[in-house]
């Protein structure tokens, strides 16, 4: 499924303008409910009408949810909601043709979010909406259905009823978070993705080493093209007065160990399988080795959440024996000078996770890791496709990670409306310069949204 900018602003505008003529503050909601609903119809056709039913489905049992006389019912519901989500990852994961018309756009982030209804009404958490147009536009908003960040009802509900509004403070933060989102995407994260695509679309030519380039390049490119649509629909958002989580730490990719990059990577998606995965069943895992086989099954989840496959089983299982590798031989490298910890850190985080990258990125695992240990393809031979980019990148990369590193633990809009003025400005033309002059127009739709 393809994001068209075009069809995304317009429709911005379109938001601007209805809530702009309806003055009624409380049910302003209703405006972002039509808008969320039309874009939806004209992308997901058919679909259109699954969803409605899974969003009345959903709706209904968290009226009943608490009233079930035992467990069975309850995961009987449960079930049937992750139903729409189980047929998509099954039949789609088989390759088996199917007509678009039919294809569920969102629909991890439809489901995630309407489970988490679910079981913070079971938990006594939340009380069952009783406004079907206000739980609908919590499930489908325009803004999160295709990339995320994932949310809990309560955090957008009141945002909704309360936060819409049109002010120049809105307008001046989403303005920020969509240029800084679209200097990543369109200047670093497409001049990666060149390098990704050459070096895996030609396994003759690019082997060994070159594998090993290509999953370092895609691992700076997924953090570069996922948090820029994150950046962007945050400030579509944010112009309207909503404010969505952050779904990554700002200097994610400079992690000095497999658990700290797991802190700051896809936040949301993380806290949701510790709260509603981890979390319930470790009273039941209370010893270490069961705490480490669920910690072990979490991320075999989170693996084969992308995907159900060998490939991605393997990616998850991998994510957790290096954070259980890590917990065990941390002891041992405490008298490291602190001094040296983060740099060393960073390097040895770098080099393991471009390994497990070109695991996520192969359509082909057996013959990238066949590739990848043939050390008789280990030299560097000088190859201009993939340099020339690489000089590109470098000065914008790091000038990105400067901004980070300045913004710390702020989102990038509120670090640059701490800024004087003439520096803001500064900030602004620079980055509009990058994008026409550095910038590559291109129609490769977000990693991400495949999942």
């Amino acid at each position: 499924m393809f994001i068209n900018f075009s069809l995304l602003f317009f429709f911005l505008l379109l938001g601007i303008i209805g809530l702009y003529l309806f003055s009624e503050h409380q049910k302003r909601y209703y405006v972002l409910l039509i808008l969320s609903l039309i874009f939806y119809l004209s992308i997901a056709k058919l679909a259109f009408f699954v969803l409605i039913a899974f969003s009345v489905l959903v709706f209904i049992s968290g009226k009943h949810i608490e009233k079930l006389p035992g467990k069975i019912h309850y995961f009987a519901i449960i079930f049937l909601c992750l139903t729409p989500l189980l047929i998509d990852k099954i039949y789609f994961t088989s390759k088996l043709q199917i007509n678009d018309y039919f294809k569920l756009i969102g629909i991890s982030y439809i489901s995630f979010n309407g489970l988490s209804y679910l079981f913070d009404i079971k938990k006594g958490y939340l009380k069952p909406e009783t406004n079907f147009c206000l739980f609908l536009l919590y499930l489908i908003y325009l803004p999160y259905i295709f990339i995320g960040p994932l949310h809990r009802y309560r955090e957008v509900a009141r945002q909704f009823k309360e936060n819409i509004s049109l002010n120049n403070l809105n307008f001046s933060n989403g303005f920020r978070l969509v240029l800084w989102g679209c200097f990543k995407h369109w200047v670093l994260a497409q001049r990666l993705n060149i390098i990704v695509e050459t070096i895996f679309n030609d396994r003759v030519t690019y082997q060994g080493v070159y594998v090993y380039i290509g999953g370092f390049a895609f691992f700076l490119y997924l953090y570069c093209d996922f948090s820029s649509y994150v950046d962007i629909f945050q400030g579509v958002s944010q112009t309207f007065g909503i404010k969505l989580k952050s779904n990554f730490r700002n200097q994610v990719y400079a992690s000095h160990s497999r658990k700290h990059f797991w802190a700051g990577w896809h936040v949301t998606l993380n806290h949701w399988f510790r709260d509603y995965f981890f979390y319930p069943l470790s009273r039941y895992f209370r010893t270490k080795w069961q705490n480490n086989i669920l910690m072990i099954l979490t991320f075999v989840l989170i693996g084969v959440w992308h995907e159900l496959s060998i490939k991605f089983l393997i990616w998850g299982m991998l994510n957790a024996c290096w954070i259980l590798t890590e917990n065990q031989v941390r002891p041992y490298f405490s008298s490291v000078p602190n001094n040296l910890k983060g740099p060393l850190g960073i390097v040895y985080h770098i080099t393991i996770a471009s390994f497990l990258a070109v695991i996520f990125r192969t359509n082909d695992l057996a013959g990238s890791m066949k590739s990848l240990f043939s050390f008789s393809h280990w030299q560097i031979p000088y190859d201009w496709v993939v340099m020339k980019q690489f000089i590109y990148i470098l000065p914008l990369f790091v000038l990105m990670d400067l901004v980070n590193r300045k913004a710390g633990e702020k989102r990038i809009d509120e670090y640059v409306s701490s800024l004087n003025v003439s520096t803001r400005w500064c900030f602004y033309v620079s980055l509009i310069l990058l994008i026409v002059i550095m910038g590559i127009p291109t129609s490769n739709d977000a990693y991400y949204v495949r999942f």
